[in-house]
């Protein structure tokens, strides 16, 4: 009983001293404690205190603003500073009576507002056209005139290329609107050419008439008289050389060149690229590795407490041996 009870004892203590030094490592080089989420409520304000709440107070838009001219040929007509209508489509009349709906924040749209809000001039005649959709100002009336026909527009200096009622304004532009009737060219007639002056060195040649024919009254042996008419032989200029167009040259039928036969047929092999798929190895989530055992490691061990479990489990061997040797 007793040699049990002594084996139970030594087992007892290598046992806590194995479980010490396991403790000990494991402290060293284990894994850090997992971060725990810590959240803080708002900052609740306490009872009694002032709860201070700021007011914000939304700023009316401002509205955009164009400044227009109407000029007619250097002569300025109106220049007023108006604003551009809200965004959306505005109904505009044409000459005819019928209504169609153009962007009202367009050259035509804002100009046909200003038209219904001021005085110093008039669009008398506005045209639309149904195959192109779009319309064409025709003629502006302004103290007691009408202009028409030549009615242009710029916006910032600059001539677009689109009609009045497809130019959209976004605000704070130049609008121009001018009349300039040279644009399309002068619509005077052209002068007569003159006649041509005809000097005394350049008369026109005229051609000799033929000299009369000569009349001779000759005597026959016979005494009788016989008239007879001579002409005086007219002189013949040489004949002049004609120039004649070359004959055309014999049309040879051209040789169509033949194709020679192939010899041999050599088929032709379109090489490909040759195409491996190699699999993408997926990121692995980076482990954690046991720490190495470093010097610093290595200096933190506890060699006492390691020599003395040597030397208990020596004893324990020793004891053990002499247990069994009296049995």
């Amino acid at each position: 009983m007793k040699k049990i009870i002594l084996v139970l004892v030594l087992a007892g203590l290598v046992l806590m001293f194995g479980s010490v030094v396991w403790a000990q490592v494991t402290a060293e080089g284990g894994t850090p404690p997992e971060a725990v989420e810590v959240t803080t409520p708002p900052n609740l304000p306490l009872s009694g205190e002032e709860v201070q709440t700021e007011q914000v107070l939304e700023e009316e838009p401002v509205p955009l603003v164009e400044h227009l001219e109407i000029i007619d040929e250097g002569t300025v007509i109106l220049e007023i500073d108006a604003p551009l209508p809200e965004a959306g489509s505005i109904s505009v009349t044409d000459s005819t009576g019928e209504s169609q709906d153009v962007d009202a924040r367009s050259v035509l749209g804002f100009l046909y507002a200003v038209d219904q809000s001021e005085n110093a001039f008039s669009i008398s005649q506005l045209i639309y056209y149904q195959s192109f959709g779009a319309f064409y100002l025709k003629c502006i009336s302004f103290a007691g005139t009408e202009k028409c026909d030549n009615w242009q527009y710029k916006v910032d200096g600059e001539m677009p290329s689109v009609g009045m009622d497809s130019n959209i304004l976004s605000g704070g532009e130049e609008i121009e609107i001018f009349y300039d009737a040279s644009f399309w060219g002068s619509d005077s007639d052209e002068a007569e050419d003159p006649e041509p002056e005809i000097s005394d060195d350049d008369e026109a040649e005229v051609s000799p008439s033929p000299e009369p024919e000569e009349e001779t009254q000759r005597t026959s042996s016979s005494g009788s008289r016989s008239r007879q008419k001579t002409t005086e032989a007219t002189t013949i200029p040489p004949e002049t050389e004609i120039a004649q167009a070359p004959l055309p040259a014999e049309i040879l039928p051209a040789e169509v060149p033949v194709p020679k036969a192939p010899t041999s047929v050599t088929p032709v092999v379109k090489k490909q690229a040759k195409i491996e798929l190699v699999a993408e190895k997926p990121d692995l989530p980076a482990s954690n590795p046991l720490p190495a055992a470093t010097g610093e490691s290595q200096a933190s061990i506890n060699w006492p407490m390691i020599a003395g479990s040597l030397f208990l489990f020596g004893v324990v061997v020793y004891f053990g041996r002499r247990i069994f040797a009296q049995k």
